[in-house]
């Protein structure tokens, strides 16, 4: 999800300067949604049609560029196969994998460049594109906003009166994860001690569910956790929220693209390059050797679990305070 969402602004940039273009997006169904209903878009493909099927698609469309903001092996197979003339992707040295050996244009992003949204607009240059457009437009349907309100108002929750807050307590890698109980006990201070009448909610992910089973059976019952939802309902509960605090995962970056302020909570990976987008974020991440190690298991993962309770509750209290001023000002 974090990958779509960080590659939205290349999709804006390329309508801005390429009006009549008919731009096609491949991506895996379960994020599909991301997508539906964006006005830059005129086609998107379902990668999960099979690899040779995709090949032949491709092939049909007789594309002219074929950009590939992955940088993966199978990823560039698809930028190859596309028989695009322009085939698109980062040099050797920021690629992953061997995807580089399928691009007849390989770009090196500038060396101060170092957030991934800014790498991946740098593979623009070799279309002579050098403005962006930093747009990550994520339609929301009525539906899905009528989703939304309909779990506010069964939760009683009135979003604009009470401060909102999201825990987002999962993530794609179990280095990634802040403790369970971490995020039990910053709910627990939030509601206490912030003064600003909060109401936690805690989101979960498909791949979640034994996590937020074992959360609920330990948490308090002023704690209210999201139903099951599609990415899109869960983008129309969050667009609704004051504050979000998660860590290196999908819906943390779906919180920053809504423009929610969110702290981080960094540990394997490089929040530099892959922090959520934007100012209005506090990213945590202990200064220790191993932080940004990347590794997917570990037996210590002190990264995280030397993050306290203390400090990221120090962090929504400062973001939460910032926007009441920024609202006061106004």
């Amino acid at each position: 999800m974090g990958d779509v969402i960080h590659a939205l602004p290349v999709l804006a940039t390329l309508r801005k300067h390429c009006l009549e273009a008919e731009i096609a997006w491949i991506v895996k169904n379960k994020f599909s949604d991301l997508l539906v209903g964006n006005p830059g878009l005129t086609e998107i493909i379902p990668f999960d049609n099979g690899f040779l099927q995709l090949i032949k698609i491709l092939r049909k469309k007789k594309f002219d560029v074929a950009l590939d903001l992955q940088g993966l092996f199978r990823s560039g197979i698809l930028t190859y196969f596309s028989k695009a003339g322009h085939r698109i992707g980062f040099s050797k040295v920021n690629s992953r994998e061997l995807s580089h050996i399928f691009y007849n244009h390989k770009v090196t992003p500038p060396q101060k460049t170092v957030h991934i949204v800014d790498k991946n607009l740098s593979l623009l240059e070799p279309l002579g594109i050098s403005e962006y457009v930093y747009d990550f437009k994520i339609p929301i349907s009525a539906q899905d906003l009528r989703f939304a309100k309909g779990f506010f108002e069964l939760k009683k929750l009135v979003p604009g009166r009470d401060k909102i807050i999201m825990l987002n307590p999962g993530a794609g890698w179990p280095t990634k994860r802040w403790p369970a109980k971490n995020f039990l006990r910053l709910a627990d201070k939030l509601i206490k001690y912030s003064n600003a009448n909060a109401k936690v909610i805690m989101s979960w992910g498909p791949q979640e569910k034994e996590l937020i089973e074992n959360i609920k059976s330990n948490m308090n019952s002023r704690i209210t956790i999201t139903p099951q939802s599609t990415i899109k309902q869960l983008a129309a509960i969050i667009k609704n929220c004051d504050l979000f605090v998660g860590s290196d995962t999908g819906p943390t970056h779906l919180a920053a693209a809504l423009e929610i302020p969110v702290v981080g909570l960094y540990g394997p990976s490089d929040p530099k390059r892959n922090g959520p987008y934007g100012t209005k974020n506090i990213i945590i991440q202990k200064n220790i050797p191993c932080a940004s190690c990347w590794k997917r298991e570990c037996d210590i993962i002190d990264c995280m679990k030397n993050i306290s309770v203390e400090e990221v509750f120090e962090a929504c209290m400062k973001l939460l305070k910032k926007a009441q001023s920024d609202k006061g000002t106004k």
